[in-house]
């Protein structure tokens, strides 16, 4: 019998496609000498532009993800954009399988920012439904969270349980900005009490016994920049404001206003008043009268909706004078330099009158939104 030659494995080609890893879908990792490679800015740059290519968040995630499989280089780049940005709805099964992805703590380094959508508590005993939780995500390894948002899947919903997580899984001071459309009670203080770097606060309002902790306790939230509720409902709520390097606020009412920011008035820059609603053109003037005549160092005013209502009071379609009448005081802000109005009705005058009727002396841009539409 002849013997059996023995065979030598042969070499891929070039251009030969390199075998994925089959446990994890990445290319095999070896130690063959690569060649040159692209700056590390050039390759930053490159990937960058492929996310900013797509409008479709979807199309996004699916070009980033191609780009794991063209090179080492892009890998790390494609997952840095990757994992940068999660958005994710509670309570269903994407939840695992990010927590999956993120179970390298290199990965979780990578979180900046993370939105919860349709928050619930959980029901009764931890089960299988725990892996699809938000409470299942590996928080306390995200050592470079700057942001986090949580949207609750249903009104008034109890949250001791909420900021009772938080307080444990959220690494000490590492948050710059929380948003949450749940209220804010005493309940929050001790997860607050951890993150003395926030900035930015918004929440669907701030309940008594909160405010109320917070004027006892000036070293929570010593660097609350930015402020964002429905109206403020106490003194209580001004003192803590007041507190407090507040410059930017975000109110979904007129109630109590001016009264309540007189102790902090000549420090706000930008004020935002787009979810409020006025129908009553006489309350409109005097409101804007008492604005300029209160937060005389706005840069940046979002004016309140006006006329929206065709039942209302207000007229939907202002004439040139009603228009002079309600906004012709911001004339006197001498630091405005960014103005949005919506809603005055289909009779304004032409944008281009807009700077001769406002004449504020710095202003730069304004946003206009007709009949409803969204102002960009």
């Amino acid at each position: 019998m002849p013997p059996k030659r023995s065979v030598r494995p042969r070499k891929p080609s070039p251009g030969a496609e390199i075998p994925l890893n089959a446990q994890n879908g990445e290319p095999p990792t070896d130690n063959r000498r690569q060649g040159p490679t692209l700056p590390a800015e050039l390759l930053r740059n490159i990937v960058e532009e492929v996310a900013l290519s797509h409008w479709d968040s979807n199309a996004r995630r699916r070009d980033l993800h191609n780009l794991l499989f063209v090179s080492r280089d892009f890998k790390n780049e494609a997952e840095r954009l990757l994992f940068r940005d999660i958005r994710v709805i509670s309570g269903k099964p994407a939840v695992k399988q990010i927590s999956s992805a993120l179970a390298l703590h290199a990965r979780t380094r990578l979180v900046h920012f993370l939105r919860i959508d349709e928050y619930a508590d959980l029901p009764g005993r931890r089960g299988r439904s725990f892996d699809h939780h938000f409470f299942s995500m590996p928080l306390h390894r995200m050592d470079c969270l700057r942001s986090l948002s949580i949207a609750q899947g249903m009104p008034w919903m109890p949250t001791n349980k909420l900021f009772g997580f938080l307080a444990n899984a959220i690494p000490e001071n590492t948050l710059i900005e929380f948003r949450t459309s749940t209220g804010l009670y005493e309940d929050a203080s001790p997860f607050l009490s951890r993150q003395n770097m926030i900035k930015d606060i918004r929440a669907s309002f701030i309940g008594t016994s909160l405010t109320e902790a917070l004027v006892r306790s000036p070293s929570l939230l010593p660097r609350l920049q930015c402020l964002g509720m429905y109206c403020f409902s106490s003194d209580d709520a001004s003192q803590f404001v007041q507190e407090r390097p507040v410059s930017v606020l975000r109110l979904a009412s007129l109630y109590g206003l001016p009264t309540y920011w007189n102790s902090f008035q000549t420090r706000l820059q930008v004020l935002d008043l787009s979810r409020v609603s006025c129908q009553d053109e006489g309350s409109a003037v005097q409101y804007i009268r008492d604005i300029v005549l209160t937060a005389v160092n706005l840069r940046l005013f979002a004016c309140f909706t006006m006329g929206a209502d065709p039942i209302a009071n207000f007229p939907t379609a202002l004439s040139v004078e009603g228009f002079v009448e309600a906004l012709g005081a911001l004339r006197d802000l001498a630091f405005l330099e960014t103005l949005t109005v919506d809603n005055f009705g289909l009779s304004w005058p032409d944008a281009p009158h807009l700077p001769r009727i406002i004449n504020a002396p710095q202003l730069k841009r304004i946003f206009l939104a007709l009949s409803g539409t969204e102002s960009n």
